[in-house]
């Protein structure tokens, strides 16, 4: 079976698998330098993250005072927000040539008939493994998990009265 392979597939298989490799160290190159801002309340509030989506920086313009205490919270989150999003947005322009490149490359399955193919299995794990709440899924997957007893004792704390200033 092995003999009867394609050696024109596999020069492409090879091809474009190293300009994958390429086209990944690149990529992590220029994530790596990724920032956004994310902007509110007539530009009182400039958020800034890193790629990871993490604040970096926050700044407040000089009348941010003229915010009520929630009207400011709510412009740091919305700041916070919008720039996350344009980092996902720009994270996703990074890795198209990537994707791309990828689905290029021809399947285990087409170099050797008859071999299941590999992606295919995967995704059909994945779905299995949700349906029957398999705990070996992802964190992505899983979703948020539950708060831990330390936690729940944590907010039970900052939840009295006595603690929280609420005149603002």
């Amino acid at each position: 079976m092995a003999e009867e392979i394609d050696e024109a597939l596999i020069a492409d298989m090879l091809e474009g698998v190293g300009a994958n490799i390429t086209a990944i160290r690149r990529f992590i190159q220029e994530r790596a330098r990724l920032t956004a801002e994310g902007f509110a309340a007539n530009k009182r509030v400039t958020v800034l993250v890193d790629a990871d989506g993490h604040i970096v920086e926050t700044r407040l313009a000089p009348d941010y005072d003229e915010l009520s205490r929630s009207e400011l919270a709510a412009a740091i989150t919305a700041a916070a927000q919008q720039a996350t999003a344009e980092i996902q947005r720009r994270t996703a322009e990074l890795t198209a040539p990537i994707r791309k490149r990828h689905e290029r490359v021809p399947k285990i399955s087409e170099l050797f008939p008859g071999m299941p193919d590999l992606a295919e299995m995967l995704s059909t794990h994945r779905a299995s493994a949700a349906a029957a709440g398999d705990h070996e899924q992802s964190d992505a997957a899983r979703g948020p998990a539950e708060p831990v007893e330390a936690e729940r004792e944590s907010v039970a704390r900052l939840s009295r009265p006595e603690i929280i200033d609420r005149s603002w």
